[in-house]
């Protein structure tokens, strides 16, 4: 998916976690934030796990992670581009 695509999809679901909110006070937005961050919580342990057992696995850990962060850190930008974009619309947190 472009990264264009990426930002439109996210306006939407912002949108529609606004109407959710304002509908039936259910702060969706929040339990997406929880449940992504333990989720990169563990993805993260489990990159680096092998190097706890063997440090000589350093150099393959490294490049995972860094692949890691090149693939999910242009999603992760454009997420809080769109989560900004529709605070400010919507007059939610700033």
């Amino acid at each position: 998916m472009s990264l264009e695509t990426n930002l439109v999809f996210l306006i939407i679901f912002g949108f529609i976690g606004y109407a959710t909110e304002k509908t039936w006070g259910f702060n969706i937005e929040k339990v997406y934030s929880d449940i992504g961050g333990v989720f990169l919580g563990l993805a993260l342990f489990f990159l680096v796990l092998p190097v706890v057992f063997n440090p000589n696995n350093a150099p393959t850990v490294i490049d995972k992670l860094m692949t890691v962060f090149t693939d999910a850190l242009p999603g992760a930008v454009i997420g809080d581009i769109a989560g900004s974009f529709v605070s400010k619309v919507t007059g939610g947190r700033k």
